[in-house]
């Protein structure tokens, strides 16, 4: 089984969650963790770690991240190595919601390595600039 962890600064990785819970009604698939405004890192990673330790030992594990370097990436990566988990764990950072969509629409039936090359197709693309079309192109619509 796969499991799938948002980590944060702050409630973005909460608040993910809850977008797919509007989007998708699949939250309940997803655990997160913020590295909340007055949280030491000491308490983060007790939380992280109580995560893991939910999770059997021979499940995978998708982690996304929302700052490579950052303190909740450099902590929840510390600590699947240390609990044996870092060999069966994907880590992505710059976490987004197309690319969240992405996994939990893949992640049951798709190897780590095929959503690792799915994820690297689509996150390009994930970002897009809106511009506004000229009058000309309205009436087409």
């Amino acid at each position: 089984m796969k499991h799938i962890i948002l980590v944060s600064h702050g409630q973005f990785a909460s608040g993910l969650k809850s977008a797919i819970g509007v989007v998708m009604g699949m939250a309940d698939e997803i655990t997160a963790l913020g590295l909340e405004e007055g949280m030491d890192i000491k308490t983060f990673r007790e939380k992280f770690l109580e995560i893991l330790n939910q999770i059997p030992k021979e499940d995978e594990i998708i982690l996304l991240c929302d700052i490579i370097g950052g303190s909740p990436f450099t902590s929840s990566a510390e600590l699947l190595r240390q609990e044996g988990f870092l060999e069966r764990s994907l880590i992505l950072t710059g976490m987004n919601m197309p690319v969240l969509v992405q996994l939990l629409l893949q992640k049951d039936d798709s190897a780590l390595e095929q959503l690792k090359s799915e994820v690297k197709a689509i996150s390009a693309g994930t970002i897009q600039i809106f511009e506004e079309e000229s009058e000309d192109e309205d009436e087409e619509l």
